[in-house]
């Protein structure tokens, strides 16, 4: 369960995609799906797995596939009027959620929408080739945080 949110949030979050000019931010590593796309090797704990980048609709929006015991299926697009990402997945057991997030800087903040579980991500680009997340919520009236490093394969 630790990494079972951190694999569709994180990818989603970090599944900035292409827009060649954006309303309100300028384009950078964290908007453009360029940045992105492949196969990165992550790590959460002694948890080890793999998370996909692929452009979906002609580049309109992002798909994130998450491996391992956790696997989970995302999408996530840039909302250049609200100048937001919006993210939703679906894990595979069961559990689903939707998040907005905001960039500034090489800092992608998200908070959840849907269903309201009061969680946030931050995923923070640590170099053209790796990026750290961590991930918050509460459960059963308890703070559950986990948190991942992934390096681009």
């Amino acid at each position: 369960m630790k990494r079972f949110f951190t694999f569709a949030v994180v990818p989603l979050l970090f599944a900035a995609f292409t827009t060649s000019s954006l309303a309100k931010t300028t384009a950078t590593s964290m908007t453009q799906v360029s940045a992105w796309l492949g196969t990165w090797n992550c790590v959460s704990g002694k948890d080890r797995y793999t998370t996909t980048y692929t452009t979906l609709l002609n580049g309109a929006a992002m798909r994130v596939s998450d491996g391992g015991a956790n696997a989970a299926e995302g999408i996530a697009k840039f909302d250049t009027s609200q100048n937001k990402w919006f993210y939703t997945a679906v894990f595979g057991s069961g559990l689903y959620l939707s998040m907005m997030g905001t960039v500034s800087g090489n800092t992608l903040s998200f908070t959840e929408v849907y269903p309201p579980i009061g969680a946030t991500l931050t995923v923070r680009r640590l170099s053209a080739t790796k990026y750290s997340d961590a991930f918050t919520m509460m459960s059963k009236g308890k703070k559950v945080s986990t948190s991942e490093v992934c390096t681009k394969s």
